[in-house]
């Protein structure tokens, strides 16, 4: 990680699918370079001197990148105050509708910048069945059968408990456990590859009605 380099193409719009602003990742000056697209050619900020060498001779300008100040669409992450809502909200009736409108393709996971799942794959040589590979292949806790064990084990068998888990895990279960932020940017990605167009956005504030109503009768 200490080697890497980050050029941030710059962003001052967005797309009819982002919500960075609301997620506050909109803006960042952890990078070495900014690069802006323009119809006759690039302008580039240079922060890291390590690259000040390739840029010898060009004309400077006076480019400091923009960031997207607004989106479209806006989300507000709902608290959710102790594990008494938390295990009410799992069990909520609002998930129940993504079984039959959620189709399993795990297209959103795939497009997701922070969904890191994984299987193993084992390939065996026909020329030599002792001999063979075992490959790390991208996974989805989207798909049918991503939970299996052996044994026969299986979890989340439901369309609507695995986007339950997916919406939990990006805008609480992760925050709650590292304390910094949560897993989603906002980049809309989801939403532009799903075949259902499912909304995150919407999803999300769906859950914010269910917990003000857990929590109301809570206190009632």
């Amino acid at each position: 990680n200490e080697k890497v380099k980050i050029v941030m193409m710059e962003c001052g719009e967005g797309w009819d699918t982002c919500f960075c602003v609301s997620m506050g990742t909109n803006k960042t000056d952890d990078y070495s370079m900014a690069v802006r697209f323009g119809e006759d050619g690039l302008e580039f900020q240079v922060k890291d001197h390590a690259f000040a060498s390739y840029f010898e001779g060009m004309e400077e300008c006076p480019f400091e990148p923009q960031f997207a100040e607004k989106n479209e669409l806006t989300l507000t992450v709902p608290e959710i105050p102790d594990k008494e809502v938390l295990t009410k909200l799992k069990d909520h009736p609002m998930w129940r509708q993504f079984d039959g409108r959620c189709i399993s393709c795990g297209a959103c996971t795939v497009a997701c910048s922070t969904c890191t799942c994984f299987t193993t794959t084992d390939i065996i040589y026909n020329e030599n069945r002792n001999v063979g590979e075992r490959k790390r292949t991208s996974a989805s806790c989207q798909v049918k059968d991503f939970t299996d064990m052996a044994g026969g084990m299986s979890f989340r068998n439901r369309a609507g408990d695995r986007m339950r888990y997916k919406v939990l895990h990006k805008f609480h279960d992760y925050k709650a456990r590292f304390k910094d932020y949560h897993m989603c940017v906002g980049c809309g990605r989801c939403m532009d590859r799903c075949p259902e167009y499912i909304s995150i956005v919407a999803t999300v504030n769906k859950m914010a009605d269910a917990i003000e109503e857990i929590k109301a009768g809570k206190q009632a």
